[in-house]
């Protein structure tokens, strides 16, 4: 009979814990930038033309690291459809109706330059779960090569190599060249963080 009582005492203050759990939170580093400097002047080339997204969270930023640039996120709620780009302009087209795959209804986390951060630095997303969310979701949004442009950064094969999916649409950020941005997806891992009150 003690160990009945033992037991049962020890069932509900598991469910007591369980009960308060706060939510869970995780972070993503990205693999470290390492690609030429945007060029200001002729082909425009170099930097990463990007975008990141968090699916199945109620808050999520980015950061990078060294972090003396001057670059920065800023989380924007419900991707879709209009939302900017970036901190300098441009509307994302091309979300509505693609669903998870293109993080729609996501945390946008908007760069607040074009070309992305400088060579040689550390994005790390952090993110805290909704509570009815099965996991977080990253996505990073990278536009594709083509004819003489190549601003896709290096992110693009380690993203692959890491278990993260291509979008079978691809959207745009500029509406004169449709097509420009591939979503690559992942859901994450969670790590709990729970208060007991006993």
């Amino acid at each position: 009979m003690m160990y009945f009582a033992s037991s049962w005492t020890a069932f509900l203050w598991l469910m007591a814990a369980a009960q308060s759990c706060t939510g869970s939170s995780m972070t993503y580093t990205f693999p470290t930038t390492d690609y030429p400097a945007h060029e200001s002047t002729g082909t425009h080339n170099g930097g990463m033309i990007h975008g990141l997204c968090v699916l199945g969270a109620t808050e999520a930023s980015a950061t990078i690291s060294p972090d003396d640039s001057g670059f920065t996120y800023t989380s924007i709620p419900n991707l879709k459809d209009g939302v900017q780009a970036f901190g300098l302009g441009f509307e994302l087209v091309g979300i509505d109706g693609h669903g998870a795959q293109v993080c729609e209804g996501g945390i946008y986390l908007q760069p607040s330059l074009t070309y992305g951060p400088p060579p040689g630095v550390d994005v790390t997303v952090e993110a805290t779960s909704d509570e009815s969310s099965a996991g977080v979701t990253i996505c990073a949004f990278i536009e594709k090569k083509f004819g003489n442009y190549d601003r896709q950064g290096n992110w693009k094969q380690p993203l692959l190599e890491q278990g993260f999916t291509p979008s079978d649409v691809k959207f745009t950020f500029d509406k004169r060249n449709p097509g420009r941005f591939t979503s690559y997806c992942k859901l994450m891992s969670l790590k709990a963080v729970m208060t007991l009150r006993l």
